[in-house]
């Protein structure tokens, strides 16, 4: 019977186990669930064998358990208390209520929360755990340590049915037998830079615990027998054994192995258990260096830089101008960005690679194509003088560094982006010009460092005169033109100029023509003209100019009449004109007899080809031309009759009383002298009644036979009537 330790929580004593057996270990879990001060239920049990989670009665639990323990019959919602490393510990919740949830790989489990109250959902508090480090000690606390053997929640308290609630472990516990490994733990290590890589001369140590019923094991390390030394502890045995590295050990993953007996089995362990690991490294890495370009350039250079380890792996680059040792970087270098550095000088350039184990190494690479430096250039022209065909301009060029790659050639004076963007053309050692002005030359080297020249070509004369005429004026006149001559040459200069009437050509000239005074030449006639103009450098240039505006008459004007009979509305007077080509700028017209000079300040402007006027009289119309040229002319008017006739006697026949028709006699007078119409009616009438047709024609005198009143009208040749009535 084991002796039972109490621990006091509380009020409450928890016995603890203080002994277990070695190998064969005794270990602890809930049986069923006994609650103080009353409850009870029951529990599943579950188990695993290292992959596979598995139901069972715990009496039935196999030997070859990692760990078991109890679940709840509504295991929805529990929470889950395990170690996986030995190192660690871990909780997780579980709400689907599948065993594939729960972790089968792990060192031990337990539950740390779960429905204390089976189904009311009241969690549980003031968790204790009871558990084994080394299979003999049976301890108790809040915490289960990572590396223990097995473990078990042995004490809470919970609400159930309204009442509180807390676990009797004495007698909810239950047993079952586990079997352990006697080694627990297994690490290795390197005490050089890396615990996880050595070179050679680094010490490497193989660290593992056991049970203390481990004797004697047997330890290969690095492929060497090797002495494990033991380190007694209150719970578990600490073992050490070490090895010192040499070049005649084999580069790669540092193995051991651990034999041992368990119960008269011999035992192996090769790996580690917490994934400790030493790589044994004694080459340094290997470095490859590549500039970004092996052409000339003007630019800086990108280095591009890798260093390979097939051992423990690149841990540091550097990189820094100039050659340099390893022991150089201990404090100095500079980190590549992105695997390259930039080189802004031609030189030498080391790279300095170490890996995780320590070895190191440097490379070094020398840049050589940076050139900066433009070419230089100088320019010359043949012959100096003036030439009328063409001059040849020679380039002398040279560059110390990469040499002249091209020249280029262009008219003006231009800067080198209009070279760089592919303008210019192309030349060796010279190139031929046919026109003056200033020309610039491009030199390019293999890097792309350029320079330009200018020269000034001035004595060349390709270019004939250039020969502006000019009439004094373009407007119709009826004076003689000048014509202003302008002749220039942008080269040589102007030698002679002539002029001619006619058109001429060239050969014209050769012996005729006339010389020109001054600045122009004055013509008196319409036509063509040629001026000629020569260059001392020979050139020849002719013109011609067109005069059409000058007149040398008049224009002529007619008037007449659109009615030459009486009429009593106005009238027209006509203008026929016959114009000198010019254009009529001036048309005007007055009453009376004037003479051109009348109409300088009077008269009335008028459009188009007639005027109205509404009396009788002289009318004179005026006209100018757009020449100048002045012409008047004169019309009476003398058939307008605007007053009606006036009658003036008015006799009957006979005048006493008669049985007999009556003659009325009518006479009168019109300041036209004719009485064109004469008619009467019956009866009151207006002239209206006339002019529609009414009314009888009568000359002088008319007959009526009866007495009542009388009306009659008369009227002159135009228009004008003079109604009266009779009685």
């Amino acid at each position: 019977m084991a002796m039972i330790v109490p621990l006091l929580l509380g009020s409450l004593a928890i016995p603890v186990r203080d002994q277990a057996f070695a190998l064969q270990v005794q270990a602890e879990t809930l049986g069923d669930i006994v609650y103080d001060p009353r409850g009870f239920a029951g529990v599943l049990h579950i188990y695993s064998d290292g992959t596979t989670i598995r139901s069972t009665n715990l009496s039935e639990v196999p030997s070859s358990a990692k760990w078991a323990t109890f679940v709840p019959i509504n295991f929805d919602g529990m929470e889950l208390y395990y170690s996986r490393d030995g190192i660690t510990t871990e909780k997780r919740m579980l709400t689907t209520g599948q065993l594939n949830d729960i972790p089968a790989d792990v060192k031990w489990l337990t539950l740390s929360n779960f429905d204390g109250s089976f189904f009311e959902n009241h969690p549980i508090d003031n968790q204790q755990y009871t558990y084994s480090v080394d299979g003999v000690n049976v301890l108790s606390g809040p915490e289960v340590p990572a590396n223990a053997l097995w473990a078990t929640i042995s004490y809470y308290t919970t609400t159930w049915s309204g009442e509180n609630k807390a676990l009797n472990y004495s007698r909810s516990q239950a047993s079952y037998n586990l079997k352990t490994d006697l080694i627990r733990s297994v690490s290795i290590e390197s005490h050089g830079a890396d615990p996880g890589y050595a070179l050679a001369g680094d010490n490497v140590t193989l660290s593992f615990t056991s049970l203390p019923a481990l004797q004697s094991p047997s330890v290969m390390l690095a492929g060497q027998q090797v002495q494990a030394t033991a380190i007694p502890n209150a719970a578990l045995n600490e073992w050490r054994a070490s090895v010192t590295l040499d070049a005649s050990h084999p580069e790669g993953q540092i193995d051991f192995s651990i034999a041992y007996q368990d119960e008269g089995i011999p035992m192996t362990v090769s790996a580690t258990t917490d994934g400790s690991s030493v790589f044994f490294d004694n080459s340094p890495p290997s470095i490859s260096l590549t500039q970004s370009t092996s052409e000339w350039t003007q630019g800086n250079v990108i280095v591009n830089g890798r260093a390979y380890d097939t051992g423990s792996g690149v841990q540091i680059e550097k990189w820094v101008e100039g050659r340099q040792t390893e022991s150089f970087f201990y404090n100095n270098g500079h980190l590549p960005q992105g695997g390259t550095f930039t080189a802004f000088n031609n030189g030498w350039y080391t790279w300095y690679a170490s890996d995780q184990a320590g070895n190191e190494t440097v490379q070094y690479i020398e840049i050589g194509n940076i050139d900066r430096v433009s070419p230089t250039l100088s320019l010359t022209s043949s012959p100096t003088g003036w030439a009328a065909g063409s001059v040849q301009i020679t380039a002398s060029t040279a560059d110390d560094l990469s040499g002249i790659k091209l020249t280029k050639w262009a008219a003006g004076s231009q800067p080198l982006a209009f070279f760089k963007n592919g303008a210019g053309t192309m030349f060796s050692d010279s190139f031929t010009v046919t026109d003056n002005g200033g020309y610039t030359v491009y030199a390019e080297d293999q890097a792309g460092n350029a320079v330009t020249e200018q020269i000034t070509i001035d004595k060349l004369d390709a270019i004939p005169p250039v020969i502006s005429l000019a009439p004094s004026t373009t407007e119709p006149t009826q004076t003689d033109i000048a014509i202003t001559v302008d002749a220039s040459d942008q080269e040589s200069g102007i030698e002679i100029v002539k002029w001619a009437a006619g058109k001429q050509p060239y050969s014209y000239f050769a012996g005729e023509g006339s010389a020109l005074r001054g600045t122009g030449f004055t013509v008196s006639e319409n036509g063509l003209y040629t001026v000629y103009a020569k260059d001392k450098a020979g050139n020849e240039q002719i013109e011609t100019v067109e005069i059409t505006n000058i007149y040398k008459s008049g224009p002529n004007l007619r008037l007449s009449l659109d009615n030459i009979n009486w009429t009593n509305s106005p009238v027209r007077i006509q203008l026929d004109i016959t114009d000198n080509g010019s254009g009529i700028a001036v048309q005007k017209w007055a009453a009376g007899h004037h003479d051109p000079n009348y109409f300088m300040n009077e008269g009335t402007p008028f459009t188009g080809s007639s005027i109205a006027v509404d009396s009788n009289g002289m009318y004179t119309v005026y006209i100018k031309d757009n020449a100048g040229y002045e012409a008047v002319a004169v019309i009476e008017v003398t058939r307008m009759d605007n007053e009606k006739p006036i009658i003036s006697e008015l006799r009957l026949t006979p005048e006493a009383w008669t049985s007999q028709d009556v003659e009325i006699w009518v006479s009168g007078m019109d300041n036209s002298g004719v009485i064109s119409l004469m008619k009467w009616s019956a009866g009151v009438q207006d002239e209206a009644y006339f002019e529609q047709g009414w009314g009888t024609v009568f000359q002088d005198v008319f007959m009526v036979d009866a007495n009542g009143e009388y009306t009659y009208m008369r009227k002159t040749l135009p228009v004008t009537g003079m109604l009266s009535p009779c009685m």
